[in-house]
C-alpha cells in the first residue's frame, strides 16, 4: 500500500509538468489532484502499520525519486553524476527506513519499548511541570495504529 502511495506520489507533480501546456491544463491538474487525494489517502492507510517517520519517509522517497527519474527520461532534466549520485542516497534512505522497520518487528525490537518513551519524555518536560495535553495523550495510546 506504501509503494503504491509513493508511485501515485509522483503523479501530482507529473500532473502540474503536463498542465503547463495550455492545451493540456486541465487534464494535467485533474491528474495532479486525483494522485494528490490517492496518494495521502494510501499513506494514512499504511500509517497504521507503519510508524510516520519510516511511512512518510518512504513516501516522500519513492515520490522524489520517482520524479527525478520521469524528469531525466521524458522533460529533459540534467543527468549529472552529483544528480544521480544524490538521487541514489534517496533510494538507499528508502530502502534502509523500510528494511529496518520490518527487520525491528521481525525482532521484536523496539527502541521505546517497556515506558522508556514515556520516562524520557517525562525526564525532558520535569523542570516545566507535567507533559503537555498532546504529549500525553500520544504516550498513553498505540503507538502506531496498533
Amino acid at each position: 500500500m506504501l509503494i503504491v502511495a509513493g508511485v501515485l506520489e509522483i503523479g501530482w507533480p507529473l500532473g502540474l509538468k503536463v498542465s503547463q501546456a495550455a492545451e493540456r491544463r486541465i487534464p494535467g491538474l485533474v491528474i495532479a489532484a486525483v494522485c494528490m487525494v490517492a496518494s495521502g489517502a494510501l499513506l494514512w492507510l499504511a500509517q497504521r502499520d507503519i510508524p510516520i517517520g519510516t511511512a512518510y519517509a518512504v513516501w516522500t522517497g519513492i515520490g522524489a525519486a520517482g520524479t527525478f527519474l520521469i524528469g531525466i527520461l521524458f522533460f529533459g532534466d540534467t543527468a549529472s553524476v552529483v544528480r544521480i549520485t544524490s538521487a541514489c542516497l534517496i533510494i538507499a534512505g528508502v530502502v534502509g527506513l523500510k528494511l529496518a522497520h520490518a527487520w525491528g518487528r521481525a525482532c521484536g525490537e523496539h527502541l521505546w519499548a517497556d515506558g522508556a518513551r514515556r520516562r524520557v519524555l517525562q525526564r525532558i518536560f520535569r523542570s516545566h511541570g507535567s507533559l503537555p495535553l498532546p504529549l500525553r495523550a500520544a504516550l498513553s495510546g498505540p503507538r502506531h495504529g496498533a
